[in-house]
């Protein structure tokens, strides 16, 4: 009789794990993003599991087409929102091939004045991201306390703050935005660097995220010890073109290596691509190799 309710007591742990950490897997739609490798940029998607897709970035100019064959060969022609996080030419440089190419439905960035350099080809990236961004009528800002509603997830703008800018540097001002599906948190920190971080750890003290979107393409002038000891993410994601000695930085790599921080890299993984569950578990894909479950 002992041994019988020693079974049963093991069945029944069985099933409150299973139901934790297995069920929901078949029970529950996954939340996509795909981390797009765009060589020297960043484009990410995100689909929702009720269909509704945004794309945050369009990576350069130069990888326009590569990021639009990516999109066709996930069988997408429009998306719900495309958000920009700043005005540099890495972020913004796809937009006017795939304002031409893809419809949608809403497209936001941070307001921030967009001015081209010297040069006629900056000239001509900004001229035409006011045309197909700026002077549209789909066209809004976001900033710091908004949130943009992707069916059952959530994107909140955690950085920059509303009112005037504090300083003309883009990358300062990039959107940072906090993706939530049920409890699973991604933190995409865009191009923000230490100076801005210091001031988003005082303005928002719950930074706790699964996955961390490595700011500044891994530069050594983001990244902080006392940031990273706030987020705690569990996996990290660089975007980062080859071959560069300074992107990702090697104190940067030293540091999520001492904290046992996975990282994929999309200039050694290629696209990096997540299949999230509400309960913090997820999968992983890259080009190179299919990566464990967590």
């Amino acid at each position: 009789m002992v041994l019988k309710k020693r079974h049963l007591l093991y069945f029944v742990v069985f099933l409150l794990v299973a139901s934790v950490f297995v069920l929901p897997r078949f029970s529950v739609r996954p939340l996509k993003i795909d981390f797009i490798n765009v060589g020297d940029g960043d484009s990410i998607l995100i689909r929702d599991p009720g269909g509704q897709t945004a794309l945050i970035d369009t990576g350069s100019k130069e990888a326009g087409p590569q990021l639009a064959d990516y999109l066709r060969e996930q069988r997408i022609s429009t998306m719900d929102y495309l958000i920009l996080t700043h005005g540099h030419p890495d972020h913004i440089g796809g937009v006017p091939l795939l304002c031409q190419e893809f419809a949608f439905g809403t497209i936001y960035d941070n307001g921030q004045e967009i001015s081209g350099g010297p040069d006629p080809e900056s000239a001509r990236l900004a001229s035409e991201y006011l045309a197909h961004v700026r002077e549209g009528s789909r066209y809004g800002i976001l900033r710091s306390g908004d949130a943009v509603e992707l069916g059952k997830t959530r994107l909140e703008v955690l950085w920059p703050p509303g009112g005037e800018f504090k300083t003309s540097d883009y990358n300062l001002n990039s959107l940072v935005i906090r993706v939530s599906y049920g409890s699973t948190r991604i933190l995409l920190m865009a191009d923000m660097q230490a100076a801005s971080e210091a001031e988003l750890l005082v303005q928002t003290p719950d930074l706790r995220a699964d996955i961390l979107k490595v700011g500044y393409h891994g530069s050594r002038l983001a990244t902080g010890e006392a940031f990273l000891d706030r987020v705690r993410p569990q996996t990290a994601v660089i975007s980062a073109k080859p071959r560069d000695p300074e992107k990702p930085h090697r104190d940067v790599l030293r540091q999520l290596a001492k904290r046992d921080i996975t990282v994929y890299r999309t200039d050694q993984d290629g696209h990096v691509r997540f299949a999230l569950f509400p309960n913090r578990t997820w999968t992983v894909e890259t080009d190179r190799n299919r990566a464990p479950d967590v």
